[in-house]
């Protein structure tokens, strides 16, 4: 019985001796396997959750959420050089870093930016550029001025590094209608620069100037203004009457350009008169002369 308990112990440390000393050992790459802290951050400077991290163009997953850990992510690197790069959705893709699989307890941060446009605006009237126009930008969704300037002696204002997104604008110069619209930049649409031009249109205000033949302003002169098509008609009522003031002027806004009006001129002890107008931005002013009666 000793016999065979000995033969027993010596036939299982001769099979012990011989794996350990075998050319098969295994276990041994362990010591070749590198890990690396992949550090993603906005350009702010806070740090990034859910951002996908590749290396060697195989995506390892996305950054941390919680905790300490949070924007970070742990990858194993191949000994040699690795390929490794960051991706979020709405972040402009980052260039790979190469880093080496030999080193040991490295840190490699990557911060991530925003799309960004340049947005240039030309505001033109009917006879060319328009400069010192208030132009004010502000987010769709929000009622409060991102920025105000106004357009430069070449009709143009520019907005810089916008990031991707809807905004309203805002347009007002005195004398002009007011205008409003709202724009969609996106890098991936409009690229690094993104160009639009708009048209004020003047305010429709019909001015009513009337002197005496010696050129005297004449204050109290009844001024009236018809449509065209109502003058000669029985009973006609005029669109508005109006007395000149201590200038002779008179304004009428309640007009529409590219129609013809009748503007009818009276004043006690002077001669009435009347023109037919087509009005237009260009001619928004009409001049009388009123001779006196004998």
């Amino acid at each position: 019985m000793k016999k065979w308990l000995l033969l027993m112990v010596f036939l299982v440390s001769s099979l012990f001796f011989t794996s350990c000393s075998g050319d098969e050992l295994t276990g041994g790459t362990v010591a070749d396997v590198s890990t690396a802290t992949i550090i993603v951050r906005n350009e702010n400077g806070s740090m990034m959750y859910g951002a996908d991290v590749y290396v060697n163009g195989e995506l390892k997953g996305k950054t941390n959420q919680y905790g300490e850990l949070r924007g970070t992510k742990e990858v194993v690197l191949k000994s040699g050089d690795n390929s490794v790069k960051v991706q979020a959705v709405g972040y402009l893709e980052t260039e790979p870093l190469t880093i080496s699989g030999d080193g040991i307890g490295q840190r490699v941060t990557f911060t991530l930016k925003r799309p960004k446009t340049d947005y240039t605006l030309t505001v033109y009237d009917e006879e060319g550029v328009l400069e010192d126009v208030k132009v004010t930008l502000s987010r769709s969704e929000s009622s409060t001025p991102l920025y105000a300037d106004f357009t430069d002696d070449e009709g143009e204002i520019t907005f810089s590094q916008l990031t991707d997104g809807e905004y309203h604008l805002e347009l007002r110069k005195g004398f002009y209608q007011e205008e409003e619209f709202d724009i969609d930049i996106s890098r991936s649409k409009n690229g690094k620069e993104y160009r639009s031009a708009v048209t004020l249109q003047r305010d429709a205000e019909l001015m009513v100037e009337v002197t005496a033949d010696d050129g005297t302003e004449l204050p109290g002169a009844e001024v009236s203004l018809y449509d065209e098509g109502d003058y000669n008609s029985p009973g006609a009522y005029p669109i508005a009457a109006k007395f000149t003031k201590d200038d002779g002027k008179v304004y009428f806004k309640n007009v529409e350009y590219g129609k013809r009006y009748v503007v009818d001129v009276r004043r006690e002890g002077f001669v009435a008169e009347h023109e037919i107008i087509k009005f237009t931005s260009r001619n928004d002013v009409v001049e009388f002369e009123l001779d006196i009666t004998d």
